[in-house]
Order: structure tokens, then sequence, then C-alpha cells
């Protein structure tokens, strides 16, 4: 899993974490942060709706994440002492090839400072040029072809006329004879015997190339997966859970509780690797597994949950283990968030549509702005009421937990992926400004699904901070007035 590092570590899923309108004043961006279960005992309840549908099978090829120089990657057998090269071509040898030579003969100034950055030269997007090497054949010393493993001196043709064997050499022409240097042109760059072009490449590259420069095909699902259980493996001061779709296209249902991270990591892990990368099945039923999400977050009966497959809510999620789901919310000043990680628009998504309305006050859901798409066409009915449920999780004038002081609500982050997700991508924004977070997130592989909202912290720094780093550095909220 992970590509996720630099700053695709510190930012995941695109989850976010809403700071409290009033926040005490810190000395300096330096202060060290206590976390919000520290300072209040309410730790954040995070609910992960993962899409388990047959279209989340599809194989896609991750994107590599961009080299980075300042990473020494593990290496592939290729050696730091060498300069790799490919010679009239573009394809890059790998660390067990013969087309090498030593850095320390590379006299090539302009080649040094890219391959310490790019890790090739010319760097990519630029022709190959033409390079030669001072080397002895049959008793003869001259500039002709790179040979593989000589030791002797490597010369590029952008270095003619401005450097030669060392910086501030005088001699910065290339020719047969003494050193293999001159102070006055020999046109040897246009002879018969340096036609070929080459472009090199460092040992840190190559090492990268052959590791995450190089991704394995996963799908969809596997991709999910992963990333879930990078997060549950890595989080700490929150209560996570996770809901999956029915297999029979009927809602969806709880796998995991929404508990303490802290004692519940192993279980929900194990929950995660028990996906098999080709375990999608059945539609889309976008907003009835919504609507049992909600159920669960407000303490409701039991729907789809009690006749869902392969499974049933968990007995974790209910009170006593009966028909009535247990909220995970417990104080007034917890903060609430659904993250739904799906490849498409709702299909076979239309049972839930009156008890939705239902459950926000109104007699029908109104009708959609935007229509989604899927597989060439949306199923009319299917999905209406995705953005009136965001908007009612998320109103302050709603109240999740009528027995707890104040107004308890709950943001949703919706996370889309996948080649055929644009056409929907109006219909997701929707849903996600009606929810509380501006705008959906698009994701088409690993790297990019755990790094998608770092536009929103940079535009509105201390609002709002991704799942991972706010919950490692800590809300900075006031106590809770039920926990004073």
């Amino acid at each position: 899993m992970s590509s996720f590092t630099n700053r695709l570590s510190h930012i995941t899923l695109g989850a976010l974490l809403a700071t409290s309108a009033g926040l005490p004043a810190l000395a300096d961006d330096t202060e060290i942060y206590h976390s919000q279960a520290a300072m209040t005992g309410a730790q954040p309840n995070v609910l992960f709706i993962l899409d388990t549908s047959g279209s989340m099978d599809t194989t896609v090829i991750p994107t590599a994440p961009p080299y980075d120089p300042n990473t020494t990657y593990a290496s592939a057998g290729c050696s730091s002492d060498r300069i790799y090269y490919s010679v009239n071509s573009d394809t890059a040898p790998s660390c067990g090839s013969s087309n090498w030579f030593p850095v320390a003969s590379n006299t090539c100034n302009t080649s040094q400072a890219a391959l310490a950055t790019s890790g090739a030269w010319p760097t990519f997007g630029n022709p190959r040029k033409q390079a030669g090497q001072y080397r002895t054949v049959s008793g003869k010393t001259s500039w002709r072809s790179i040979a593989g493993g000589n030791a002797t001196p490597v010369e590029y043709v952008d270095d003619e006329g401005t450097h030669g064997a060392t910086t501030g050499d005088s001699k910065v022409y290339i020719y047969n004879g003494g050193t293999g240097w001159d102070t006055s042109p020999h046109s040897l760059w246009s002879g018969s015997a340096l036609t070929g072009t080459y472009r090199f490449y460092s040992a840190n590259y190559l090492n990268y190339k052959a590791g995450p420069g190089t991704p394995t095909p996963k799908t969809r699902l596997e991709i999910v997966r992963d990333v879930a259980i990078d997060l549950a493996s890595s989080l700490n001061g929150v209560n996570l859970g996770l809901m999956r779709y029915s297999t029979d296209a009927q809602g969806g249902y709880v796998l995991n509780a929404v508990q303490n991270i802290a004692t519940s990591r192993s279980a929900i892990i194990n929950t995660l690797q028990g996906f098999s990368p080709t375990a999608g099945n059945g539609g889309t039923p976008l907003s009835e597994t919504y609507y049992e999400a909600a159920l669960y977050l407000k303490g409701g009966n039991v729907d789809y949950g009690n006749r869902s497959s392969p499974g049933l809510s968990v007995a974790a999620s209910r009170v006593s283990g009966g028909s009535q789901y247990k909220s995970p919310l417990e104080y007034q000043c917890q903060k609430n968030y659904v993250v739904y990680l799906t490849d498409g628009a709702p299909t076979l998504d239309t049972d839930a549509n009156a008890k939705i309305a239902s459950m926000i006050g109104k007699s029908a859901c109104a009708a959609d702005p935007y229509e989604p798409y899927h597989d060439g066409g949306w199923v009319t009915g299917s999905g209406i009421c995705m953005d009136d449920l965001a908007g009612w999780l998320s109103n302050p004038q709603t109240d999740l937990a009528p027995s707890l002081p104040g107004s308890q609500t709950a943001l949703t982050y919706m996370i889309g992926f996948g080649s055929d997700l644009a056409a929907s991508m109006d219909y997701m924004n929707n849903i996600a400004r009606a929810g509380g977070t501006e705008h959906a997130y698009t994701a088409s592989d690993v790297p990019t699904l755990t790094a998608a909202p770092a536009d929103y912290l940079r535009r509105h720094p201390g609002r709002k901070l991704d799942l991972r780093d706010a919950l490692d550095r800590g809300e900075r909220l006031q106590p809770c007035p039920d926990q004073q």
C-alpha cells in the first residue's frame, strides 16, 4: 500500500475533520496539541462505507507515485556507484544489465545535476543525445561508443565547448589524443564513431522503477481494502466502524461497530483482510446503505441489516444484540463522520426512497438537480434521496441524539474513483455539498485516493484537517460541557 508517502502519508481518504468554531487561542504553531480524547473523552466517530458492488472487481493499474530524489528506494540490485544507460532506445535497462559505467567515469557536467534530481539525463520528455567513451580497442585509444563496465571517461555532446574532463579545464573539446580533450574543436561528434544516442539513469531511479515506479495491477476493491487497512493500522484517538453493501443489492449492513480503534483495531483489520480482491458482488445501493448508516448513527431500528447478505449487522452495533441499533454518539461535542467510498452511481437503489423521506420529515425527496449515470444510463429514481439525507444529517436543526444537550450532526465525505465516474461527478458533488464537505473527491488509484483533499487544507488552513493528521495531532477543542 504504500506508495502513500511524503504528502500522501499525511492526507488520507479525503476524510477531513472540522475544527470547532470557538477554538481556544494557542501560543504558536509549535505548541503541542492535546488529543480530543485527552481533553474531552469524546473521540470522533468515523463510519466508513465500502462499495462492494460487482464493478469493484474491475482491475486497474494504479498510477505510480512520482520519483523522489530525496528517497533512497529499496535496492532491486542496482549499484549506487554505477550509471546505467540505454542506447538508441528509451527503454530503461534493468539492474542486471551490462549497460553501465562507474559514476566516477562520468565527465559530463550537464548530466550530473539532472541524474541527482530527476534520475535520468536527458530528462524525460527530451530526446536522447550523443555520448562517447575514451577507450582503447586493439591498441588504439579514441572516442567511440560506450562499452558496458568500462571505467574510462564518458562524455556527452552537450559539454562540447563548455566543460572538459574537470571544471575549469581549458580543454573543453573531445580529441583523439593525449588525455582526450583539447582547447580547439575537432568535430568528432559529427563523425561515424559517435552516432549512438544515449539516456543515462541513476541507480536510485532504476530501483524506484523496479519498485513503486511499476505498480502492480489491483482491483478497485483491493485498492479500497488496502487503504482502509492502512488507516485502521495507523489511526489513533478515533472510534472507527465499517459498513458494506448487501450482495442482494438491498441496502447494506454494519460489519464492525463504531468502537475505539485502540481495542477494535485487530478486529477491523481482520474483517478487511477477509475481502478477496474479487469479492465484489451485486448492485450499488448507495442511498439504501446510507439510510442504514443514518439509522445506526441515530439509534434507530435495524432495517436492511436484518436481512442482508452475506451477513447481518453485527451484534455489537445493536442494543443488547436486538433489533435496535446502539448509537455510537455518546457526547454532545463528539464529531461524527460518514466516509463513503464508491466507484459509481446508484443502481437498483429505490427501495429506501420513501423511508428516507419519512426520516427527514418530507413527503418525498426533492428532484435531483443532477442525474448520475451508470453503465450507460441512470435507473430512474435510484439514489434520488442521497443529497436530501446528507443535508439532513449535517443540518444543525437535526438532532441525531436527542438525549444529549445540543444538536448532534454528521458530515459526509464522498470519495469516488474509477474510469466511469466522470459522468456522475455533479451528482456526487451535490451530495458532498449537502453533507457539509464542499465537494466530492476523486481518485483512480491508491496514491491519489489517500491524497484527495490537500487542496482544501491549503485553501482553508486551520478549518479542516485530514483525518490522520487531525487525529494524530488532536483537535483543539474546548472541553465538552458534559465532560467538565
